[in-house]
């Protein structure tokens, strides 16, 4: 620690003095003498006095100036550039020099040199600390006595080695006999994978769901004829003709007739149609009385034409005569579609699984049908639909 203090006050010592003799060693800077100039205080007060006006003047009247006869006619002056006479150069009239400056103010005084600054004698450098006291080292102790050496004990003679008995000869090991290769177990030839059964179509087990199927037939039918008679009356009112007498029995026109024939032999090939009628039937899977209220032709044929109001058969349906497709559809009571409409024709090949895709989308685009009425929720809560593009056509 103190040797540490005592460096540092040498540096500082020696920093400082270096600084002092390289301030004594600098040049003095002598200030520069400039050249005085003179300046003539003038007041004002005279020459802005003159065009001061005072409003208690009195006003002196002037006589005007008479006019000056002369017997010399005026002389309209003419432009300096347009004149053809020569005009007499002006004389040259010389600079006036201006007045040379007197200096009246007095020339400074020089002024004294300052005397220079005594340089202060450098402090005496501070004796250094005595050096610490070594500390005495402790004195080695003695060493003690190596002990005595223990006497070598006589080794022992060494024992002659017995002689090497022969080693007998290996018997040669018994060739192991080769197993048999296990014959392999015959593998169980794979049974062949149960085809899927085709889906049979649900047939009518009562005279309700038959009679659910012809009103919905019947409601197919009359949707088409007035079709058919809603565009053959655009075209005559399209084209005017003489209308003839109506007889007073009007035929059915052949659409519809048509489209109850086809009604009919499905009613007549329906090979579960029961036969028992009255009383003694079976009751209906909607409600445990068997005498549920069902659908009137016109609700019925509501509801066909709503579901087949989004549907739109491929084209190559048109020209293709007998294709229709079935569909089983599941309502709910707020007359939306439940899952997916089950498809009951067979789909023998493309075009009518195309067209049967296409009904499916159909119905549950339309959906909900809130036309159908609540207290007949049992005879239209699952509904048979046929899938005809004759009718879309017409």
């Amino acid at each position: 620690m103190r040797v540490g203090t005592t460096v540092s006050v040498i540096g500082h010592v020696t920093v400082l003095a270096l600084s002092l003799v390289h301030l004594s060693s600098v040049d003095r800077l002598n200030p520069s003498m400039e050249s005085a100039i003179s300046v003539d205080l003038v007041p004002i007060d005279e020459f802005s006095n003159i065009t001061v006006g005072t409003l208690q003047s009195e006003t002196v009247d002037l006589e005007t100036p008479s006019a000056v006869e002369t017997e010399i006619e005026a002389q309209i002056a003419e432009r300096t550039g347009n004149t053809t006479e020569d005009q007499p150069t002006p004389e040259i009239t010389p600079d006036a020099s201006p007045a040379p400056t007197i200096q009246s103010a007095p020339a400074p005084e020089p002024q004294a040199e300052p005397e220079p600054e005594p340089v202060p004698e450098p402090e005496p450098a501070p004796e250094p600390a005595p050096a610490p006291t070594p500390i005495p080292r402790p004195e080695p102790q003695p060493q003690p006595e190596p002990a005595p050496e223990p006497e070598p004990t006589p080794v022992p003679e060494p024992v002659p080695a017995p002689e090497p008995v022969p080693e007998p000869e290996p018997t040669p090991a018994p060739i192991p006999e080769p197993t048999p290769e296990p014959t392999p177990a015959p593998q169980p030839e794979p049974e062949p994978e149960p085809q899927p059964a085709a889906p049979v179509p649900p047939r009518a087990t009562n005279i309700a769901q038959l009679r659910e199927q012809f009103a919905q037939q019947q409601a197919a039918a009359a949707r088409a004829a007035a079709a058919a008679q809603q565009q053959q009356q655009q075209q005559q009112q399209q084209q005017p003709r003489p209308t003839p007498p109506t007889p007073p029995n009007q035929p059915t026109s052949p659409s519809s007739t048509n489209v109850a024939d086809r009604i009919e032999d499905i009613i007549n090939n329906e090979t579960s149609r029961g036969t028992t009628t009255g009383q003694g039937g079976q009751q209906s899977l909607g409600a445990p009385t068997g005498t549920s209220a069902t659908l009137t032709q016109s609700e019925a044929a509501a509801l066909a034409a709503a579901m087949r109001r989004c549907w739109q058969p491929p084209i190559a349906t048109q020209s293709t005569p007998g294709l229709t497709v079935r569909l089983l559809v599941n309502l709910n009571r707020d007359g939306s579609v439940s899952g997916t409409p089950q498809i009951l024709s067979q789909l023998s090949d493309e075009l009518t699984r195309a067209t049967a895709l296409s009904a499916q989308r159909a119905v549950q685009q339309c959906s909900p049908y809130t036309m159908l009425p609540a207290e007949k929720y049992d005879s239209w809560q699952e509904v048979d639909v046929t899938f005809d593009p004759r009718d879309v056509a017409m």
